[in-house]
This record gives structure tokens, sequence and C-alpha cells, in this order.
């Protein structure tokens, strides 16, 4: 009988799982929807957003600087930015530096990550 229980796991952690297994070539629609489920939580957020590495565009002052090809990336990582300022869930803890996504690579900051 007990091999029928299957552990509860909350929509918050099943939504952070999704996100981590996602495969970026698919682009960002899930991403999107993820962002925009009420079960979101900061920390999805976080990890999202630091797998977009924003790092890199902190090189470009605009928008209007950034190269074509990084424009779906540079947009993506500006709407998990604001998303972030409302999402409420406070579930999961993610830490960029132990999970290794901060580069070691230097731009010249011309938009600072907020």
């Amino acid at each position: 009988m007990e091999e029928n229980i299957k552990p509860l796991v909350s929509p918050t952690v099943k939504l952070y799982k999704k996100a981590r297994k996602h495969n970026w070539d698919q682009g960002y629609n899930k991403l999107y929807n993820i962002l925009r489920d009420k079960n979101c939580d900061k920390g999805t957020a976080l990890m999202m957003y630091w797998l977009s590495s924003p790092q890199f565009f902190t090189q470009y002052a605009d928008a209007s600087k950034v190269p074509e090809w990084a424009i779906d990336n540079y947009d993506f990582v500006k709407y998990v930015e604001e998303k972030f300022l409302i999402i409420r869930n406070e579930e999961i803890i993610y830490d960029p530096v132990a999970d290794g996504r901060l580069s070691a690579e230097k731009y010249a900051v011309k938009s600072p990550i907020p």
C-alpha cells in the first residue's frame, strides 16, 4: 500500500523544476508562462534571471545597442526584472554564486543589474 503514496510537491516547486529543466534552445514562451503563473516564486525568477546571463547586457546602455541576435534574451531579462518586483511567493532560495552562474567575464557597465 505504501508504494502507491506519492510525495506531495507544491505547485511552486513544480514550476521551479520545470524552469530548471527548460531547454533554452526552445525559446522563452514556457519561461514567460512560468513567470506569469500565480505560483511562481522569487527563487524561480532569480534562477531564470541568472541563467539568462544578465551580466552580458550590462555593457549596453539600452535596448537599441543590443545586437539583434541577443534581443530576445535581453527582453526576457528585462521582463524578469519587472516581474520580480511583484512576485510574492518566497518558498525557494536560489543562490547564483553557489550555482556557478556569476560569470568571470567583465563588461564595461553601462546599465547596471538592479
